[in-house]
């Protein structure tokens, strides 16, 4: 019995002091929070506003790269558009090819994931935009808001200077979250993009597998060539010959 009561007395103190190992460490988290705040607020004033004009220059490069990320992915999204009409056109062309037709049917698909890809892609430049745009007026409001009942506890004590630097170095750490979140958004939105060209890739090597395919299965077909009269239409050279020539934008540049 005594020997139970000991060991249900040992596990008693051993996640009490887990629960205090665990608090140790909260603890710590916040004092080191702490520490770096106070070590930005004992910063001087020029040092500060210099810091935020840094943040605000990284903000706009990131939102003039976000831009145009956007720009480039809205035109490959109008590229896979082009290219998915482009194969419903040789699917109702080669509608007696079962096997060029599941080709080009599977190719669609891919299209149809790639645009989705790319939509994705999209929405996260305009997410990062969204993140960059507000301007530091209403940042600083923000950060007077907040800290607006140290601000009166300094003037009480007549510090109003180290308020100031404490409102600036609020603002600071505003720019720096909305700079990070910032980027994080513009790196995923170039890892869809980048994703999507690789699925292009991919999508280029099944169309020439479908070329032969389509190739030797295409056959002529009769149209009317005048009143009365028939004559054969030539077969397609090479369906990657019509797929380049459908897929190349304005100024000769190929979709895929």
């Amino acid at each position: 019995l005594k020997l139970d009561k000991q060991k249900t007395d040992m596990l008693v103190l051993s996640r009490r002091n887990i629960e205090l190992d665990r608090e140790t460490r909260t603890c710590n988290e916040h004092i080191a929070e702490a520490r770096e705040l106070l070590e930005q607020c004992s910063q001087s004033q020029g040092a500060l506003d210099f810091e935020i004009a840094e943040r605000l220059a990284g903000c706009d490069r990131l939102r003039e790269a976000a831009g145009v990320q956007r720009d480039r992915l809205a035109g490959d999204l109008r590229r896979f558009a082009a290219m998915k009409a482009r194969l419903l056109e040789l699917v109702d062309s080669s509608a007696g090819a079962s096997q060029g037709t599941s080709e080009a049917l599977e190719l669609i698909a891919e299209a149809d994931a790639m645009s989705e890809k790319t939509r994705t892609a999209i929405e996260a430049c305009d997410k990062a935009v969204a993140m960059i745009d507000p301007c530091p007026e209403p940042l600083a409001l923000a950060a007077e808001a907040d800290t607006e009942e140290p601000l009166a506890v300094a003037a009480d004590a007549g510090t109003e200077d180290a308020a100031a630097e404490a409102v600036a170095a609020a603002a600071a750490a505003a720019a720096a979250i909305t700079t990070t979140a910032a980027a994080a958004a513009v790196a995923e939105a170039v890892a869809a993009a980048a994703a999507a060209e690789a699925v292009a890739a991919e999508a280029e090597a099944v169309a020439a597998e479908a070329e032969a395919v389509a190739a030797e299965v295409v056959e002529p077909a009769p149209v009317l060539a005048g009143p009365g009269r028939l004559s054969v239409t030539p077969p397609l050279e090479s369906v990657s010959q019509f797929i380049s020539a459908s897929t190349a934008g304005a100024d000769g540049e190929q979709i895929w």
